[in-house]
């Protein structure tokens, strides 16, 4: 059990946003269209989309409503000036 043992609420989700963070690798390689919630926790590679969907899936299992957003986000540090890159959230 993830995250049976933290608190209801704020802290259990920021305990799924934890886990994803530490146990998932980020790489723009790692994209696939067809990858599910579950072959993200089976391979732990992905890109933003990736984590989300593995996030908002614990999250629906825990009966903690979530929602997938997407949008633009320049680099970080740096100011908004083209190109900039698509990004999910949680």
């Amino acid at each position: 059990m993830l995250f049976g043992n933290s608190q209801l609420g704020w802290a259990r989700v920021q305990a799924v946003c934890d886990w994803v963070q530490a146990n998932v690798t980020f790489g723009y390689h790692f994209a696939s269209p067809t990858k599910t919630a579950m072959d993200v926790y089976a391979d732990r590679k992905g890109v933003c989309r990736d984590f989300q969907h593995l996030a908002i899936t614990f999250c629906r299992c825990l009966n903690i409503p979530a929602r997938y957003a997407t949008g633009y986000l320049g680099d970080i540090g740096v100011p908004f000036v083209p190109p900039m890159d698509f990004s999910a959230w949680v």
